[in-house]
């Protein structure tokens, strides 16, 4: 028997093929994330975390100060302060394990955090320079996190590597990633002392 397509006794018809970088439709894909040439790799995720738990770090040692009398909220109650404090306390370990887990959101809001940190800090350098002079270096310690840690977390947060992988993994798979016991021991292990320190800084300002 003849088929019409070949005229070849036998033959199939070919059916055709999408090009090359083509979606089923026919149409190229657009986002440029999908490229196989970008890798699938975080950035910024440890040293985010970090930030996010000092500061809660920094919350739960202001509450000890509060308690000790060290510090002092004028109008507000003593209790109604620390309540405030832990709930902030609460917000920031939250929006930390989110970006332990890869949430698009979170991070997104860490990235815009981080730049509304930056940008505090450059005011500041001024008299961070003159407190240093004056032998005061709590005010130049907060300077590093603000324009020197916090545009780090922007700059590898903000990569086409950190989304692509956003897009391509799942909490589980996130948390297994960024869970490790040294990995874990070293994040607590420096929000609680940057966290600490931080809370004197603001002390002593």
């Amino acid at each position: 028997m003849i088929d019409p397509p070949t005229g070849q006794p036998g033959a199939v018809a070919a059916s055709p093929t999408p090009a090359s970088g083509a979606t089923p439709s026919g149409s190229t894909a657009a986002n440029p994330l999908a490229s196989s040439s970008i890798p699938a790799a975080p950035g910024g995720i440890g040293t985010g975390v970090a930030v996010l738990w000092g500061l809660t770090s920094q919350l739960l040692t202001t509450i000890v100060l509060v308690i000790l009398g060290k510090t002092t909220y004028a109008g507000v109650p003593t209790f109604l302060a620390i309540i405030g404090i832990l709930i902030g306390a609460a917000l920031t370990t939250y929006w930390g394990e989110m970006v332990r887990s890869g949430n698009r959101n979170a991070i997104l809001f860490l990235i815009v955090f981080a730049i509304l940190l930056f940008l505090g800090g450059l005011t500041r350098l001024a008299w961070a320079f003159n407190m240093a002079r004056i032998g005061n270096f709590w005010v130049p310690y907060t300077e590093v996190i603000l324009v020197i840690i916090a545009p780090i977390i922007v700059a590898r947060m903000a990569r086409p590597s950190t989304f692509k992988w956003i897009n391509a993994t799942t909490p589980e798979a996130a948390r297994a990633r960024h869970g490790s016991t040294a990995w874990l021991a070293t994040i607590i292990a420096l929000a609680a002392v940057g966290g600490i320190l931080q809370a004197l800084a603001v002390l002593h300002s």
